[in-house]
């Protein structure tokens, strides 16, 4: 009886539908990552899940591979800057607990 109701209660996307949510998932998730590294402090954990992305879109969706390649090179760009900052003021001797 409670299989018959689980079943009723299922709900089958077809291919225009799952398309549609593939699509809309992978602009939402471009979004985040933008929103991350443009508001929130650039650290290597951010740069490894961009990283992930890429590798994850690379093996499966190649024609977008590009967008998330530019992303990834600003987020690596923003984090050698953050980490030389960081070696400067060492250098002069000041200590920052950044």
């Amino acid at each position: 009886m409670l299989v018959i109701f689980i079943n009723l209660c299922r709900k089958y996307l077809r291919d225009p539908e799952r398309e549609q949510l593939c699509r809309q998932a992978l602009t939402l998730a471009l979004q985040a990552l933008r929103a991350k590294l443009r508001d929130g402090p650039v650290t290597s954990g951010l740069v490894v899940e961009i990283y992930r992305a890429y590798l994850r879109i690379q093996r499966h969706m190649p024609q977008k591979e590009s967008i998330f390649a530019s992303l990834l090179s600003e987020a690596y760009k923003k984090l050698t800057k953050v980490c030389s900052v960081r070696r400067r003021i060492q250098e002069n001797g000041i200590n920052c607990k950044c």
